[in-house]
C-alpha cells in the first residue's frame, strides 16, 4: 500500500514558509518522497500503518490554513499511474515492480 500525501499550504508570508519548510523536513523525515511539488507517498505495510501516518501529519499539519489530503492506494493501483511526459525525447519503462528511466 502507499499513502499519497497532497497538500497546499500558504506561503505568504515568512511565518508560512517557515512552516511549509518545517512541514516537509518533518515528513522527509518520516520516509515521504516527493513525486511532485506538494505530493508525497509513502509505502506502508498495512491498513493500519496508514491510520498511524494520518495521525502523524495530523500532529505536523501548520495551523495557519492550507489543505492537506491523505490518500491510500495499492501498489497495483499506484503502479497503473499514468506519466505522460511533455517532452517527447525521454523514454521509461514501467512495471508493477518499478520505472526505469532511459
Amino acid at each position: 500500500m502507499r499513502v499519497m500525501l497532497f497538500f497546499d499550504l500558504p506561503t505568504t508570508t515568512t511565518k508560512d514558509i517557515k512552516s511549509y519548510h518545517t512541514f516537509v523536513k518533518n515528513i522527509k523525515k518520516n520516509g515521504y518522497i516527493m513525486n511532485q511539488y506538494s505530493i508525497y507517498t509513502k509505502l506502508v505495510v498495512s491498513p493500519k500503518m496508514a491510520q498511524l501516518e494520518e495521525s502523524f501529519i495530523r500532529k505536523y499539519v501548520p495551523n495557519n490554513g492550507g489543505n492537506v489530503q491523505l490518500l491510500t492506494v495499492t501498489e497495483n493501483q499506484f503502479a497503473s499511474i499514468v506519466y505522460i511526459i511533455g517532452d517527447n525525447k525521454s523514454k521509461f519503462l514501467t512495471s508493477t515492480d518499478k520505472i526505469t528511466w532511459i
